[in-house]
């Protein structure tokens, strides 16, 4: 709670603490939303999107090495990520399959510790590893070579 408060007043310190600017995203068109399917659907089925997206460049791939952590749940970020995929705002530009991003990463990496903490652990890295392999080789298949 104190940490949804403290967020509250940053952003509204960033309006200047203009209650009048602040309230506009919430009485404008800015800030209708709706659900639909079609940018779910242009993330998860376009096989481009896997290594690069047209008209914007290649995607890096950036590996982390972080020291094990506990972890909450895999529920709460496959809601989020689900929720946020279906989302489309009508009153301003946005993407928010891109804000859906982090909550399916978490959930991603949530599986994969998971399965790390069974008796089928060197299997699941071996797995991993060949995953990893191929992503690489269709990173590097699709750069242009010149």
């Amino acid at each position: 709670m104190a940490a949804t408060i403290g967020t509250l007043l940053l952003v509204f310190a960033s309006y200047d603490f203009s209650p009048d600017a602040f309230s506009y995203f919430f009485r404008s068109g800015a800030g209708r939303i709706a659900f639909s399917l079609e940018p779910a659907r242009h993330w998860l089925l376009s096989l481009p999107n896997s290594a690069r997206h047209p008209g914007r460049g290649h995607r890096p791939i950036a590996l982390l090495a972080n020291p094990r952590s506990r972890y909450f749940g895999n529920t709460v970020p496959l809601c989020l990520a689900l929720l946020f995929f279906f989302l489309v705002t009508t009153g301003i530009s946005s993407e928010p399959t891109l804000w859906a991003l982090p909550f399916l990463l978490t959930f991603i990496a949530g599986v994969f510790a998971d399965f790390l903490e069974t008796r089928y652990r060197r299997v699941f890295l071996a797995l991993t590893g060949c995953l990893l392999a191929l992503q690489v080789t269709l990173s590097l298949r699709v750069l242009p070579w010149n």
